[in-house]
């Protein structure tokens, strides 16, 4: 494989066969439109997993900028009664988020009908337009990343946390966490006083004055997108054992042929249940390799297989081509 032409985001590689592919970005041309669509929309991703019999938590959309996103707070409308209909079946605490997005961005996690209507009207001035209700789901978080069904990595996800050290504050000892993180070149997009580090932490009993006994850890965020400064651990050995069937069907079943499956492994019933939760069509490489000297390394491999399948698949279209020009040939020499 040698690089043609290089311009700023944009590759034009050429394998040793002749064959050539163009990647934007670290974009290769592998899945299909559908494809990225489906995994671009949350709630038309729960539909397909859902049909297709694959685990995934129960959802339900709602619109903003509409009546329907109006009426949820209004006790005496049909769109009420259709989400206290869902708060009813899954129960609290849910999740609220856009229904297009990544890396956690205006995700809330609600405990209550008030707290719902309380982030509904925060987001009635955004520019999504439609949100998803997701029930929640916890326990153990994997990132793993497919390629044509089979797993090429997997990540346990670790939230941001601190340990004690007896005298500083938990705000302090998350300062100390986020500059030791960027100081790695990770870009963190939450700061220590987010009012989502001050809710998950008061839900523990703590406030952001606190000081933690020596050596006493706590976990200061729900969420764990590597964005918000969780911490990865390979584990691709581990998720190949238990979940490689159902990471296959991904491919045999939805067609799609290279994702991040954003995973929990809910033990809440002392009984390991896997749940989807999204498909990350593009999914990020950055916090991982910049978390671990031998991290590169992985990744690399994982973009030689991507490359492997990008270059079958192109061969293969290559071959279709020819087939059917040589039977329209013939078919003209008649």
């Amino acid at each position: 494989m040698k690089i043609l032409n290089q311009r700023p985001q944009l590759l034009r590689l050429e394998f040793s066969d002749g064959v050539a592919i163009c990647a934007h970005k670290a974009r290769v041309p592998l899945n299909s439109r559908t494809s990225m669509m489906i995994m671009g929309d949350k709630d038309l991703t729960v539909k397909v997993l859902e049909t297709e019999g694959l685990p995934t938590p129960r959802s339900h959309l709602i619109q903003r900028g509409s009546k329907q996103f109006d009426d949820v707070a209004n006790p005496s409308s049909k769109d009420y009664h259709a989400v206290t209909a869902f708060l009813n079946t899954v129960g609290f605490p849910i999740f609220l988020k856009p229904n297009k997005g990544s890396q956690g961005r205006k995700v809330f996690r609600i405990d209550n009908r008030e707290a719902l209507d309380s982030s509904l009207l925060q987001l009635a001035g955004g520019r999504n337009e439609y949100f998803l209700l997701q029930e929640a789901c916890f326990g153990t978080e994997y990132r793993i990343v497919i390629v044509r069904g089979e797993i090429q990595l997997a990540l346990q996800r670790h939230p941001l946390a601190v340990t004690g050290d007896g005298k500083s504050t938990i705000e302090h000892l998350i300062k100390r966490e986020l500059k030791t993180l960027r100081e790695q070149g990770r870009k963190i997009g939450i700061a220590a006083t987010s009012t989502k580090i001050d809710d998950h932490i008061t839900r523990q009993g703590f406030k952001l004055s606190s000081v933690l006994a020596d050596g006493q850890h706590i976990a200061v965020l729900a969420n764990k997108n590597l964005s918000n400064g969780a911490r990865p651990i390979a584990c691709t050995t581990y998720i190949r054992e238990r979940y490689a069937d159902l990471c296959s069907s991904i491919y045999t079943k939805l067609g799609i042929e290279y994702c991040g499956v954003d995973l929990i492994e809910d033990t809440r019933n002392d009984v390991a249940r896997p749940f989807i939760i999204e498909l990350n069509g593009s999914p990020g490489y950055t916090h991982f390799i910049r978390s671990g000297h031998e991290h590169p390394e992985m990744v690399k491999s994982v973009f030689h297989s991507i490359l492997r399948a990008a270059h079958e698949k192109q061969r293969q279209a290559i071959r279709s081509h020819q087939f059917l020009s040589i039977r329209e040939d013939r078919r003209l020499a008649v």
